[in-house]
């Protein structure tokens, strides 16, 4: 029995129709340009800056990448993540019951802003062994919302990475240059907000979360634990007493008021003869620390305050 041409053209349609191949030929997934563009505007795609950073030993061209916090939070404040999550307990619960947080002048007078979180960590990105080592080792910095509960906020699908950076570049340019387009748009956020459905919301750097060893490099201190004197954050207790004595003794306790002195000290001075944990005097530190020492000491000192 043999088919019509009409039959046979419908067939042909049909099958034409459903090829996967011929699909993706049309509408927006036709090309690679369009794809990509399809891609940014359901993925809500932000374009990462390139921060210059400088020249190596080897005069090759550095560079960090920064996504700009101003428009992850825009996205995130039109989401229904944040529409439905907000909520103001009424328990003693969360960071904002606590006395920094209500004694903080910005979050007095703008109690509805955005209490921004930042947790910085260091990764190894191939398993590289000997000289190799550590060579391809890269620090990321995530940013989290303290306005989102507890629950919803430590979840990794939550959080949103705003900063990548060789760490042997962080080490060789400092904190202070990486962070430059980041410390921009805080400012900016703090100073003007950003606007959402007609409204304007600001928002500040809560704190910053990370393990030892980078809190230690953001906040200036030493980042050398087996010989360093004064290796101690919370005290001024010396490696000689801390070996000599009872592990469990402490020194004199780091005040605001001490840390601001061996600040000075650190510009005048030999570092051998200051008693501090601290490696460099703030002004090359991209946060000031004025309120560094001001959170419990049960709590964690990894915990800043800027």
């Amino acid at each position: 029995m043999c088919l019509t041409d009409d039959v046979v053209s419908k067939v042909c349609d049909c099958v034409q129709n459903s090829d996967l191949f011929s699909f993706c030929h049309q509408g927006p997934l036709r090309t690679t340009y369009s794809r990509a563009q399809t891609f940014k505007q359901m993925l809500h795609y932000i374009e990462p800056k390139k921060v210059t950073l400088g020249n190596d030993e080897n005069m090759t061209q550095r560079f960090a990448y920064y996504i700009p916090v101003i428009e992850t939070l825009s996205i995130l404040l039109e989401s229904e993540l944040w529409k439905n999550s907000v909520s103001q307990p009424d328990d003693f619960s969360d960071i904002s019951d606590g006395k920094n947080f209500k004694s903080n002048q910005f979050f007095i007078e703008n109690p509805e802003c955005l209490k921004l979180i930042l947790y910085q960590e260091a990764f190894e990105i191939s398993r590289a062994e000997g000289i190799d080592k550590k060579m391809h080792k890269v620090v990321a910095v995530c940013l989290s919302m303290a306005n989102l509960p507890a629950h919803v906020r430590s979840n990794t699908d939550h959080m949103s990475l705003v900063l990548l950076c060789g760490e042997n570049d962080l080490k060789q340019f400092g904190s202070a240059k990486v962070f430059s387009e980041m410390l921009v748009d805080l400012k900016d956020l703090e100073e003007n907000g950003i606007t959402v459905g007609g409204e304007t919301v600001k928002g500040a750097l809560y704190c910053i979360a990370g393990e030892y060893l980078g809190s230690h490099s953001i906040g200036g201190f030493t980042e050398h634990f087996s010989h360093s004197q004064y290796f101690c954050r919370y005290c001024e207790i010396t490696r000689s007493e801390f070996q000599n004595y009872d592990p469990n003794v402490c020194g004199p306790q780091r005040t605001p008021e001490s840390y601001d002195s061996a600040v000075r000290d650190l510009q005048t001075k030999d570092s051998s003869q200051v008693k501090s944990s601290q490696q460099r005097h703030k002004g090359q530190l991209c946060f000031q620390y004025s309120e560094i020492f001001s959170c419990l000491p049960a709590w964690s000192p990894t915990l800043f305050r800027p």
